[in-house]
């Protein structure tokens, strides 16, 4: 099993305020088999408050296991609260969709059989997504 981070967002790119250096990711996991597997991607939930490890890396190593190229994303969250989160997490999971697609031969992944899988949080973005899709 491949294991890589790819940042979602330059520095420059990613203007939500934040304290630190965060910038949204995606974790892969993926297959070195050279065929081609439909791609996963879980979104953990936290109350976007946070990112939960626990609803992240296991699920993905489940669905790995199952044989698809799985994806976690770390997408913006407001620990403190000071500010609303606005559109940005929405925009970290489809920026996330469309780099898997840009990229699905790099992935060997199947970029017309994508599914998203959130939990609580994350959940609620995925349905978001699927709304307001454009």
């Amino acid at each position: 099993m491949e294991m890589k981070t790819i940042k979602l967002w330059e520095k420059e790119e990613f203007t939500y305020p934040v304290v630190g250096e965060f910038v949204p990711t995606l974790t892969a996991y993926l297959h070195e088999d050279g065929g081609t597997r439909p791609g996963f991607v879980v979104v953990p939930g936290g109350g976007y408050r946070l990112v939960s490890p626990a609803e992240g890396e296991i699920v993905a190593k489940k669905f790995y296991e199952k044989g698809f190229q799985t994806f976690v994303l770390t997408y913006t969250t407001c620990m403190p609260g000071p500010q609303p989160l606005g559109f940005q997490p929405l925009r970290d999971l489809s920026k996330a969709l469309v780099w898997i697609r840009k990229n699905e031969k790099e992935l060997q992944v199947d970029g017309k059989n994508l599914t998203i899988c959130g939990f609580s949080a994350g959940g609620h973005l995925c349905g978001s997504l699927a709304v307001h899709y454009a």
